[in-house]
């Protein structure tokens, strides 16, 4: 974790480090606008130190004594004009950085969905064949057994193709509904892979009743399964997003978004220690978490129809 004060505010917050110790500087930027480095006290309380980048230029460096410091931004004296949305990625919202926009562009297409009025409801193809999406709501009443009963369900893809799926589980505790197809939704199927804490992923929904869906970020906080089996994340989980999925940057699906939680409840400590401060600092910046499906959880079920990282 890296304490980082905001000297034009005194606004203070609390940002993971990855495993490797570094910060990822995009994660900065999306906290603190016109972010351009970050700084620190040196020994004589006067110099101030700059964090290095690593060559890439994408990654802040841990310093000499780790993290353990409390930095100040570092703004550029020019103004920060924000960075242009072309017209063809304009379906990506504002708050997504611009570096992942093809990216996402690229993920959309495992992203289905059910049309109930003027809401669509996500659905997560996990196979060529099979697509999960959340068990409450309307979905509760939803039947699996093979029988004339079966639930039949219309779900359609990124190009409004139509396609008729069939309900072969259920699961309300858990909180997921699969579908299976008779003809492939896809020709190829995601990369299934394995959260790790920390990690920053990419979860696609649909929060309003735009035809587009949008993507929010957010950073493994636990990968600890609940009772249920499921882990947690910082991206919160609001109203369009429950059934979406949630990529890493390398494409892979880790799982899938069904609700969301207070996060003092799963990360939260009462004690006046340090790392409790921050600890509790965290729980301000991220108030609510997503409840999160692991997607091997489910594709294990399905093996012969999902392609995993080996």
């Amino acid at each position: 974790m890296a304490k980082i004060i905001d000297r034009e505010n005194g606004k203070t917050l609390v940002i993971p480090v990855d495993e490797d110790g570094s910060l990822y500087f995009p994660l900065l930027k999306q906290y603190f606008a016109g972010a351009v480095g970050l700084a620190y006290l040196g020994e004589d309380g006067e110099e101030e130190i700059a964090v290095s980048f690593d060559e890439t230029m994408t990654k802040l460096l841990p310093p000499a004594g780790g993290w353990k410091k409390l930095f100040h931004v570092v703004r550029s004296s020019a103004p920060c004009l924000p960075i242009p949305v072309t017209q063809a990625q304009s379906n990506v919202p504002a708050y997504v950085p611009i570096e992942v926009n093809d990216l996402v562009l690229r993920l959309e297409n495992y992203l289905f969905f059910e049309v109930l009025g003027d809401t669509r409801h996500c659905f997560t193809v996990i196979s060529t064949h099979y697509a999960i999406s959340f068990n409450h709501g309307h979905h509760q009443d939803w039947l699996s057994s093979p029988s004339e009963n079966q639930t039949s369900v219309i779900i359609y893809n990124q190009e409004g193709q139509k396609f008729e799926t069939k309900v072969v589980e259920c699961d309300p505790e858990v909180d997921f509904v699969v579908v299976r197809s008779e003809v492939p939704l896809v020709s190829k199927p995601p990369v299934i892979g394995w959260p790790r804490k920390l990690e920053r992923y990419i979860l696609l929904g649909y929060p309003t009743s735009d035809v587009n869906c949008q993507a929010l970020e957010g950073i493994f906080s636990s990968i600890e399964r609940d009772e249920e089996g499921r882990i947690r994340g910082s991206s919160g989980s609001r109203r369009g997003y429950s059934g979406g999925p949630i990529f890493n940057y390398r494409g892979e699906l880790l799982g899938i978004n069904v609700a969301n939680d207070s996060s003092a409840k799963f990360i939260g400590f009462n004690s006046q220690n340090t790392i409790g401060d921050l600890m509790n600092e965290v729980n301000a910046t991220f108030p609510f978490l997503s409840i999160i499906v692991p997607a091997y959880c489910v594709a294990f079920r399905y093996h012969k129809d999902c392609k995993f990282k080996h």
